[in-house]
């Protein structure tokens, strides 16, 4: 952790610019059993981009430490929610779908404003800063989930193939087109996609220290997905973390099963590249100048070339490399609720690198990506994630799903 190269990849460094706040901070906090009282609040500014791990050439995992840190003190609030989710699928996705069709009455500035303080005392222990900010753009609700749209893919409807298409949270809760691009991806050029029976793939729930409820729906998702030839996803974090189910086991028969699934875990840019090899399509996409944000996780997933080979290969594209492509765009999952001041903070780089490269679009490959995006750029430039794309681009009819 000497040389310090991974504090010139840290979005927390980049803004906050001490030693301490940053990955080679960290690891001395972390290791040094003197600096332990220290240790819990620097750490709690990690983004988990991995960025520091990926770039690091003596192999240290920083990230890897500060979450086996987190481990030793779960958050309650975040457990009690995940938990909420995991036992009551029904009443949670209700609530999702009421908050979808009440919308009108609630984001608008009078509504924000409430939300806004009372979010402050119900995220108070996730850090001192945390609340839903008034002007964060929040992405759209599904008022039907994927699965519902589309009963007939779904697994417990009946359907049977080998394409597994792992949805994940947002796939399923968000209307934001992503889930429907893919599918019409995968009917296209994959054929008899199912949508199987799965759960939260483990990104947050690890990200707040509850390592057992991690293993536990990692124990489900292997168990279903191995029934599948090839597992796709749309989303970074999911692709991440199915891939690293095996460490999460000392049983040698689950390294051994997780280590099957990761071999067959696909990214939807990965699987069009190497899988089916899809050709260009035919007629020119008129959408001008169109550049890619890299998720951090994806990145970690060893997927950084597919997603751009993908978007050159579109006749009537410009495609043009940003200026920090791959540096973190701050959003994280949660954390522009954890910390908006820094995650609005970190954006800015991520700003001036769109603006400078004169795009239209920005393309990415993640959901949770895409609504840090929107809400930094307030509509300035269109954001897709790049299903979306490929699917215009293909001239897929993604806007008409099941019974919607």
């Amino acid at each position: 952790a000497a040389c310090g190269k991974c504090n010139t990849v840290c979005p927390v460094h980049d803004v906050r610019t001490t030693e301490t706040m940053g990955p080679r901070g960290w690891y001395t906090l972390l290791t040094d059993p003197s600096l332990a009282d220290e240790a819990d609040a620097s750490v709690r500014a990690c983004l988990n981009c991995k960025s520091c791990r990926v770039v690091c050439p003596a192999g240290v995992d920083v990230s890897a430490l500060v979450l086996d840190r987190r481990a030793l003190r779960p958050d309650g609030a975040a457990g009690r929610l995940f938990r909420f989710q995991a036992e009551r699928p029904r009443l949670f996705e209700g609530l999702v779908k009421t908050a979808a069709r009440t919308r009108g009455l609630w984001d608008n500035k009078p509504g924000r404003i409430l939300i806004e303080a009372a979010s402050r005392a119900v995220f108070r222990k996730l850090g001192p800063r945390a609340r839903i900010p008034r002007d964060m753009i929040l992405p759209p609700l599904a008022r039907r989930t994927l699965r519902e749209r589309y009963a007939s893919l779904a697994e417990e409807g009946g359907a049977k193939g080998r394409i597994a298409y792992f949805h994940g949270c947002a796939g399923n809760y968000f209307d934001d087109g992503v889930g429907d691009a893919t599918i019409a991806l995968l009917r296209h050029f994959g054929g008899d996609v199912v949508l199987p029976r799965q759960v939260c793939s483990g990104t947050p729930i690890e990200t707040y220290g509850h390592v057992g409820l991690l293993r536990d729906r990692a124990r489900v998702n292997i168990e279903s997905l191995l029934r599948f030839e090839t597992v796709v996803t749309a989303c970074a974090s999911c692709t991440l973390s199915l891939r690293e189910y095996e460490r999460l086991f000392e049983d040698a028969g689950w390294r051994e099963k997780a280590g099957a699934l990761r071999k067959r875990v696909r990214h939807i840019a990965e699987f069009l590249v190497h899988d089916m090899n899809v050709p260009p399509p035919k007629e020119e996409w008129s959408a001008g100048r169109v550049t890619y944000h890299s998720s951090c996780h994806m990145r970690a997933a060893g997927v950084t070339r597919e997603p751009r080979e993908l978007i050159r290969r579109i006749p009537g594209v410009e495609f043009v490399e940003m200026r920090d492509a791959d540096r973190c765009a701050g959003g994280a999952g949660t954390y522009g609720i954890k910390d908006p001041e820094t995650s609005t903070a970190v954006f800015e780089r991520k700003r001036r690198g769109i603006e400078g490269s004169g795009a239209d679009v920005v393309a990415t490959s993640c959901p949770a990506c895409m609504i840090q995006l929107e809400s930094g750029l307030r509509g300035s430039r269109r954001v897709m994630h790049v299903a979306q794309v490929l699917a215009e681009a293909y001239g897929l009819p993604i806007a008409v799903t099941e019974g919607k």
